[in-house]
């Protein structure tokens, strides 16, 4: 069976029963014989009037996704970054950032293509980080790893 586009797994953590769960549905609890499956944490969305406080101030590493509805590279990295919300969240927080939506943070970190990912750690822009392009799990790993801090 193919997965839906789109698509995130989820996993019960008291067996190997995985479902797959449209994005909009991830955040309901779903079930198996066990006990209730894990959700994904949907990726908080960010603009310049919050950013200040969802990143420059937030307790842990923050990794931003800048996309837009127009660009189908972005829209590839929504499962990955719910993956990374998941896998890292002891230690990261993830955002997306809507590129036309926020001009200023634009110009600021120079963020001309897409999508584009910065980490910022303690309120500041982790020295370069920047990366643009679409990646895949194991490219955005390594790149958490590098510039993020591992698990």
């Amino acid at each position: 069976m193919l997965a839906k586009s789109g698509a995130t797994k989820l996993q019960c953590p008291a067996s190997t029963a995985t479902r797959q769960c449209v994005a909009p549905r991830v955040n309901r609890r779903m079930n198996c014989p066990g006990r209730p499956m894990r959700t994904v944490t949907r990726v908080a969305n960010v603009d310049e009037t919050n950013f200040e406080v969802e990143v420059l101030k937030a307790d842990k590493a923050v990794l931003v996704d800048f996309w837009d509805t127009w660009c189908g590279p972005c829209k590839l990295m929504d499962p990955l970054m719910a993956w990374a919300e998941q896998e890292y969240a002891s230690t990261l927080k993830v955002v997306k950032i809507r590129h036309d939506s926020c001009p200023k943070l634009i110009q600021q970190y120079k963020v001309y293509g897409l999508p584009a990912f910065l980490i910022f750690k303690n309120g500041e822009l982790v020295p370069g980080c920047k990366k643009e392009g679409a990646v895949n799990q194991k490219m955005l790993a390594d790149y958490i790893k590098q510039f993020g801090g591992d698990q």
